[in-house]
C-alpha cells in the first residue's frame, strides 16, 4: 500500500514508523526543516505519564505508555526517563479525587504526599493539599525521540519529503491513503473547531534540583520538569495562551503567562527572588472539551488532532492508531470517545 503521511511531527513520524515497519511504501510530507521549532514536537522534554485526573485517558494510558519502551528497544535509544510524577493540588478538588479513584480502579501504582511526607525536589506541599505520585511517570527527550521515530522510519524505507502541502487532490491520486496529522495546520484539512495557541515556558536559574515532574491542579495548571541534560529547571502554563494562526511563525510568549511562572516559583518553591531565563514557547491546538478526535474524512483520507496539551505522550499509541485504520482496522473500538469521522 502506498501511503502519504502529512506532518512529521511526534505523530506523523510514529505513522510512517509504524507503516513502513509493516511493509508500506511511505511519504511523509513536512513543510518545515528537520528538527524545526515551529509547532508542537519540538523541546527538550515533555511529560510522559499512566496517571490523568480524567480516567478515560488514564485507560488510554495503559496502551501507550508502553510504547516508549518499545521505541527504545527497536532504536537503542535512551528516551525516557523515570523520575515519578507528582500532582498536586487540593485535597477536596474534584480533579485530585477523580485521580486517586481513577488510579485506584485502573490498578495504576501511587502513592500520596503531604506536608509531612515530602518529595524529592524542594517542591512545596501545604496543608490544604495532597500530591498524588506516580513512579510510572517521568519525561521523554523530545527532540531524540523525533529524531529516532524519523530515523528509524527511514531505515524502514519511508521517504521524508521537504513539502507545504495545501491541497490534497494530489496526493490521493497517487496514493492508497492519506494520513492527516498537521497539528496547528490541521483546520486547513479538516472541519474541525480548533483554536491554536501560543503557551510559554521558561527555565528558572540558579536551581539544578532533581527530582519528580510535577502539575499543580488549578485554573492554569502549571507544570515542571527538574533539570535534565544542562538544562535548568522547566516551568510552563497549560492554560490557554493567545489564540494565533499557526502560520504566524514571529509569535512570542504571553507575558501573562511569565508572571503566572514567577508567582508560582515564589509559591512552589519558597522562592521570593526567582529569575527566569531561556523563555519557549510551543503551539497547542484545542478542541472543546480538550479531547483527541481521530477519524475518516473520506474513503482513504484519515486524520489525528491529538492536541490540546497532551498529546505528545501518546505520539507512538496515535501513530499506530492511523496506520491500523488506514489498513482497514477498527483499533478505536475500545476508545469510542476519540473516534470522530467527518466525511
Amino acid at each position: 500500500m502506498r501511503v502519504a503521511v502529512v506532518g512529521a511531527g511526534i505523530v506523523g513520524a510514529s505513522a510512517a514508523r509504524t507503516l513502513a515497519r509493516r511493509g508500506h511504501s511511505v511519504s511523509l510530507y513536512e513543510q518545515f526543516e528537520r528538527g524545526h521549532a515551529h509547532g508542537s514536537s519540538h523541546g527538550a522534554s515533555r511529560i510522559v505519564r499512566r496517571a490523568y485526573s480524567d480516567p478515560f485517558y488514564t485507560s488510554v494510558m495503559m496502551e501507550a505508555y508502553p510504547l516508549w519502551a518499545e521505541l527504545e528497544r527497536d532504536t537503542s535509544s535512551s528516551l525516557v526517563d523515570e523520575v515519578g510524577l507528582l500532582y498536586v493540588g487540593k485535597k477536596d478538588a474534584p480533579s485530585m479525587e477523580s485521580l486517586v479513584r481513577g488510579l485506584t480502579e485502573l490498578g495504576v501504582a501511587h502513592s500520596l504526599r503531604t506536608t509531612k511526607t515530602p518529595v524529592p525536589g524542594g517542591i512545596e506541599i501545604f496543608t490544604d493539599e495532597v500530591g498524588v505520585l506516580t513512579p510510572e511517570a517521568g519525561y521523554v527527550r523530545a527532540d531524540r525521540a523525533l529524531a529516532a521515530t524519523l530515523a528509524d522510519a527511514e531505515a524502514h524505507g519511508a521517504t521524508l519529503v521537504r513539502a507545504r502541502v495545501d491541497e490534497l487532490a494530489t496526493l490521493e491520486a497517487q496514493h492508497d491513503a492519506v494520513l492527516l496529522c498537521a497539528g496547528g495546520w490541521i483546520g486547513r484539512f479538516v472541519p474541525l473547531p480548533v483554536v491554536v495557541t501560543v503557551q510559554t515556558f521558561g527555565h528558572l536559574l540558579g536551581r539544578a534540583w532533581k527530582g519528580p515532574v510535577w502539575i499543580e491542579d488549578g485554573p492554569s495548571l502549571l507544570y515542571g520538569f527538574p533539570a535534565i541534560d544542562g538544562h535548568p529547571p522547566k516551568v510552563g502554563v497549560h492554560a490557554p495562551g493567545p489564540a494565533i494562526d499557526a502560520d504566524e511563525l514571529s509569535r512570542t510568549g504571553d507575558p501573562e503567562h511569565q508572571q503566572e511562572i514567577y508567582r508560582l516559583a515564589g509559591r512552589r518553591f519558597l522562592d521570593d527572588k526567582p529569575t527566569l531565563g531561556a523563555v519557549g514557547r510551543c503551539l497547542y491546538t484545542t478542541l472543546p472539551g480538550d479531547d483527541f478526535r481521530i477519524g475518516r474524512v473520506r474513503e482513504g483520507v484519515f486524520y489525528a488532532s491529538a492536541c490540546s496539551g497532551h498529546g505528545f505522550k501518546t505520539g507512538p499509541w496515535v501513530g499506530r492508531v492511523l496506520a491500523d485504520l488506514a489498513e482497514g482496522r477498527d483499533p478505536l473500538a475500545s476508545f469510542a470517545r476519540l473516534r470522530h469521522d467527518v466525511g
